[in-house]
């Protein structure tokens, strides 16, 4: 099985945001750089419908820029639920494509709460 150390986690300035959560991109690749950890495969039909609801609104990637087979990073909320934090691009990619799994490196929730920016109140 794939390792998080098997890539280089270059940082690129990216910020997620979320209904209001920002969590910092670069961070999360510095902890994975630091804290290497196993790939595992995320089903894209469980990420895909932000993505059809435009909760998340990312334009057709057919780009060759856009590798499916680099990890997306993935966060974990409180509640154990999944948020996608890096790789909106390979995941629209992925549906235009017919690709059902990506390899993923996934957050834990302490993790996940410590590359977070801030919260709005509401």
């Amino acid at each position: 099985m794939p390792s998080s150390s098997d890539w280089i986690w270059k940082p690129t300035g990216e910020d997620f945001d979320l209904a209001g959560h920002i969590f910092n991109v670069d961070k999360a690749k510095r902890l994975i750089t630091k804290s290497p950890r196993s790939v595992e495969p995320i089903r894209v039909e469980d990420f895909a419908p932000y993505l059809v609801d435009e909760i998340v609104r990312v334009r057709a990637a057919g780009s060759k820029k856009y590798q499916l087979d680099v990890p997306v990073i993935v966060g974990t909320m409180k509640s154990g639920r999944r948020i996608l934090l890096d790789g909106w691009h390979r995941l629209r990619k992925a549906m235009d494509t017919g690709i059902a799994e990506l390899p993923a490196v996934i957050l834990t929730h302490e993790e996940t709460w410590a590359i977070k920016w801030k919260r709005y109140p509401y």
